[in-house]
């Protein structure tokens, strides 16, 4: 893996962050997104552990997965991951955010 790719996949997570701090309710201060993958399918949502209403994912917003879903499958990285959490931290402004490090499910023993 090159300094190219990571490059791409902090772009493309600071994107989807970006859009899905824009859409956060003003009550929350923290949030997560959830990328699933099975097979090809993506799903993708946005929860806060401190509220139970989630986020809506806009179709921008779910593209913007599928595309982290895809380039984090390619051949440069290990595919064998279900489950990607991505939490963010809300500033003070509206769109202001702070990223935090992902996590990623892989089956058993892959890595």
């Amino acid at each position: 893996m090159n300094d190219s790719n990571i490059s791409e996949y902090l772009r493309l997570v600071a994107t989807m962050t970006q859009k899905v701090a824009n859409s956060t309710p003003p009550s929350w201060q923290e949030g997560v997104v959830i990328i699933r993958r099975n097979r090809k399918r993506v799903e993708c949502e946005i929860t806060n552990q401190e509220m139970s209403e989630n986020i809506a994912v806009t179709e921008e917003i779910f593209l913007l997965c599928s595309e982290i879903a895809n380039f984090k499958t390619s051949v440069d990285w290990v595919s064998d991951w279900s489950e990607a959490k991505l939490p963010y931290v809300l500033g003070e402004n509206p769109g202001d955010f702070s990223s935090m490090d992902g996590t990623y499910k892989y089956e058993e023993g892959v890595k």
